[in-house]
């Protein structure tokens, strides 16, 4: 019973976002058309909270409908928008890692140099010991 009341509400709702931006839309029998469907299968989904996806997607590429604010309320702008933050995070965390590689390397490259600075010293402390002096 829960399923067809959240059935009905989710389909109520699709109802009202067409309402909102198709408001000429506002009697079932001219929604029903404008689904191209017949006034009987309208009032059958919408008793048994079935949504016509097929129509309704149709609908929505034929009067230029953003179909994602019509079926969850969420305008592909707002979408889009939210995608262009996440991307802006991960491209932020991807230059400060960027940043932190490029400071180990040369932290990296200076160890070297400090190392090859010393070899010449180890080696001739080994050539006194090995002449004994």
């Amino acid at each position: 019973m829960s399923n067809k009341i959240f059935n009905l509400n989710k389909f109520n709702h699709i109802l009202k976002r067409i309402r909102e931006v198709k408001p000429e839309l506002q009697k079932d029998e001219s929604l029903a058309k404008a689904l191209e469907i017949s006034a009987g299968a309208f009032a059958n989904h919408k008793h048994r909270g079935s949504i016509p996806y097929k129509q309704l997607i149709t609908f929505c590429k034929k009067n230029d409908l953003d179909y994602e604010f019509i079926l969850v309320g969420t305008k592909q702008s707002e979408t889009k928008a939210q995608e262009r933050s996440e991307d802006e995070m991960y491209r932020a965390k991807f230059e400060e890692a960027q940043e932190k590689i490029i400071g180990l390397l040369e932290e990296n490259n200076e160890l070297r140099k400090k190392i090859a600075d010393l070899e010449p010293e180890k080696k001739s402390r080994v050539s006194r010991k090995a002449n004994g002096k």
